[in-house]
């Protein structure tokens, strides 16, 4: 799978699929990986779980350190619960594994998402990964504040 990771274009050995079947580092919909849970923990390869902004953070906390990454999907510009979502596993639950972002990601939202936490970014193949990689240096000072706690602009007025 082809990710930004670290600002740079990277490949990460992952799949995503719904057959809970499926061998080797692969991430299943939250819906599959709660309803096969058990058999999913003793199968061969690490497990992830993709999470949407209709699924709540909690329904995984007391599996964070059985899962080698968290998905989050971003379906829609406009639906930023994901990275609410982000926040909360890497400041209120410590989550040290990686987060990754899938989904119709705009180059305008990367480098809040690594201000979340999000290690991973997985465009899509019509988005030019080159041109969002620009988004990372592209303002000195942020707008929002997040999980890196950097001063945001209004601070600094």
């Amino acid at each position: 799978m082809k990710v930004i990771k670290d600002h740079k274009i990277d490949n990460i050995d992952w799949e995503i699929s719904e057959q809970a079947n499926t061998e080797g580092n692969v991430i299943f919909p939250y819906h599959v990986y709660a309803e096969n849970k058990e058999v999913l923990r003793s199968r061969s390869g690490k497990t992830g779980v993709l999470l949407n902004g209709d699924t709540a953070v909690e329904a995984i906390t007391d599996d964070l350190d059985q899962l080698d990454i968290i998905a989050l999907e971003f379906p829609v510009y406009v639906d930023g619960r994901c990275f609410s979502h982000a926040s909360l596993l890497r400041g209120a639950y410590n989550y040290q594994g990686d987060l990754l972002a899938v989904g119709d990601i705009l180059r305008d939202q990367v480098a809040q998402m690594e201000r979340c936490g999000i290690n991973l970014i997985k465009l899509t193949e019509h988005r030019n990964a080159e041109d969002a990689l620009k988004a990372f240096t592209e303002l000195s000072t942020p707008y929002q504040s997040s999980e890196d706690q950097q001063k945001i602009i209004s601070e600094l007025r």
